[in-house]
């Protein structure tokens, strides 16, 4: 049973880390004998490996000497191809059920959220995923937040960037929505990238005042 005990000024879990290889009572007794001593903070969650020979009682540091990221003795784990199977199915069940292209499994934003959800499962074991995704409303709430931060960390200098290495362009397009007779605006740049990569990226979309004409010096 894991203990705690207070190194400096952090909790610390102790326990072993048995590493076994099949099933059979060999195995298992090798893996007791092999077991690897751990330390884990209560606070951050990391862990390392602890040699308790080498932690003296005037330890003040944050994190206890004698200890290195237990990461080092741990292989990568190879997922099974049934499972990937598995998911596989999950995936098309996913875009058939919410009707979203294939290729959304393969975006940048799918794959971290999805490792977001594998880090979840590791740090606290199975959970429900509803008490993991957030409501509708929540997520739309943190748009404008995650927007901003993203345009003023990446969008901004990037453009700024090539705009005067190399130039680039800047589009606009007006449409109108039939019904309540609204006029909009939307302004895209397009440049190319150090990589040679052509991009293209929407900066603004705003309403049109419909008193005025789509002339040039009112657009």
């Amino acid at each position: 049973m894991p203990r705690k005990r207070k190194l400096g000024n952090f909790f610390w879990q102790f326990g072993k880390l048995k590493l076994t290889a099949g099933s059979s009572v060999d195995a298992e007794r090798n893996a007791e004998v092999n077991a690897i001593p751990y330390v884990q903070c209560r606070k951050c969650a990391k862990v390392l490996t602890y040699d308790k020979r080498k932690v003296g009682t005037s330890c003040q540091s944050a994190t206890p000497s004698g200890t290195t990221p237990i990461g080092r003795f741990l292989k990568s784990a190879s997922v099974p191809l049934a499972v990937k199977q598995e998911i596989t199915v999950k995936c098309a069940d996913f875009a058939c059920r919410d009707l979203r292209p294939f290729e959304t499994v393969a975006g940048d934003g799918f794959v971290a959220l999805a490792q977001a959800f594998t880090s979840v499962g590791v740090k606290y074991g199975k959970v429900s995923a509803k008490d993991v995704i957030p409501h509708p409303t929540t997520v739309s709430r943190r748009v404008t937040d995650v927007t901003a931060k993203v345009r003023q960390e990446t969008v901004i200098p990037e453009i700024r960037n090539c705009f005067n290495k190399c130039g680039g362009g800047i589009t606009t397009d007006m449409w109108t929505k039939s019904y309540r007779q609204l006029s909009y605006i939307t302004v895209t740049v397009h440049y190319i990238t150090e990589e040679w990569k052509l991009v293209e990226r929407v900066v603004a979309t705003r309403e049109f005042d419909p008193d005025l004409r789509h002339t040039g010096g009112n657009i």
